[in-house]
């Protein structure tokens, strides 16, 4: 779980605190298929790892940052696909991949991600609803009037389908086939 200080692990017993390096408040948290957990903080994203002596400690990933993105306030949100762990900001996108970091030109608007089918669909402030292809960021012109500039939901229904829920009040079910 993800706190103000940092991530608690419950051990059935008891909880302890992993502190991160940077300021300690979690806004999210994703869990890869191999069960590596990354965290994304204010400033700081990572992944949890084990130490030799049995302790789970944070391992941050800035180091890995090229100088010209260093500097980035809350990671909303944590998506992991084949093509990378990808890590959302307002103003950016961090692609964790082959150990190394790049970024992507995305701006996470006010809204959830969600994968369909191994693919990241989002709302991006500039493009509107949007999918992320590796280091590319594409958006998606026959679905333009779906992002109306508020606050949406996505996530998937069905095998190629995606529910929308809007601010506005209502629900819509885009067929990706």
């Amino acid at each position: 779980i993800g706190n103000s200080l940092g991530v608690l692990e419950f051990d059935g017993q008891r909880w302890n605190l992993i502190p991160l390096k940077g300021n300690g408040t979690v806004r999210t948290l994703s869990i890869a298929k191999d069960g590596t957990i990354f965290y994304g903080s204010i400033g700081e994203f990572g992944y949890l790892t084990t130490s030799q002596t049995g302790k789970v400690e944070a391992v941050s990933l800035n180091n890995l940052i090229p100088t010209v993105g260093a500097t980035f306030n809350d990671i909303w949100q944590i998506e992991i696909t084949h093509q990378g762990v990808y890590f959302f900001t307002r103003a950016s996108i961090y692609r964790y991949h082959d150990g190394k970091i790049t970024i992507l030109s995305g701006k996470l608007a006010n809204s959830q991600v969600t994968v369909l089918n191994d693919t990241i669909f989002y709302a991006d402030a500039d493009l509107g609803l949007s999918l992320i292809d590796g280091d590319q960021v594409q958006a998606i012109p026959q679905l333009a009037s779906v992002y109306n500039g508020q606050r949406i939901a996505l996530t998937p229904f069905g095998t190629h389908e995606i529910l929308v829920g809007r601010l506005s009040g209502d629900f819509l079910r885009l067929d990706l086939t």
